[in-house]
């Protein structure tokens, strides 16, 4: 369930794209965000400790090129792919999984701000560390501005509340419950 709501969510009219070009175009996007976010914490990580809980978030989730190529491969060659993609798909695949990353971009922000805000807490004093952790902090701020600009200008959305996310998660935990306990 998405945090917004976009009318281009539900449109399944065609789009001038096929499912294949879609998917492709998001898997290379991702990619290039996942490039980022790595060369981004190799300036820093060796500053944070290894239980910074920013840093294993990214960790879990910027590992993903068996993942890409295994779905690239299907993509290439599964003819159902060769369809026109809906709006939907093409929304999906162009503009919600950059929102996505957005979100990683923003753990990286954390990760570096929190061992800066570690740092000055504790009054240590360490120059080179403190250089690194600003500069990867200075980056992945840029590279999550840039990209929450490019978002807004492209996305035309609702928040969704919070207490409808809630509600709607845990129907769907109980449908779940309800389906596991008589299957």
């Amino acid at each position: 369930m998405p945090y917004f709501y976009d009318k281009r969510i539900n449109d399944l009219s065609e789009a001038g794209i096929t499912r294949r070009d879609a998917v492709l175009i998001s898997l290379d996007n991702s990619e290039e965000a996942d490039k980022f976010i790595k060369s981004t914490l190799d300036i820093s990580i060796k500053y944070m400790k290894k239980n910074n809980p920013f840093r294993l978030a990214l960790e879990a989730f910027t590992d993903n090129a068996e993942r890409n190529e295994a779905e690239r491969k299907m993509v290439k060659g599964n003819p159902d792919f060769a369809k026109k993609a809906t709006v939907a798909e093409e929304f999906d695949n162009l503009l919600v999984t950059k929102f996505y990353k957005m979100l990683s971009y923003g753990l990286l922000v954390r990760a570096n701000e929190s061992e800066l805000e570690n740092m000055a807490a504790s009054n240590e004093d360490d120059k080179e560390k403190k250089e690194a952790l600003t500069r990867a902090f200075k980056l992945a701020e840029d590279r999550l501005k840039a990209l929450s600009v490019e978002l807004e200008e492209k996305i035309h959305y609702k928040v969704v509340p919070i207490k409808k996310l809630v509600a709607i998660q845990l129907e769907c935990g109980l449908l779940m419950a309800d389906y596991l306990k008589n299957n």
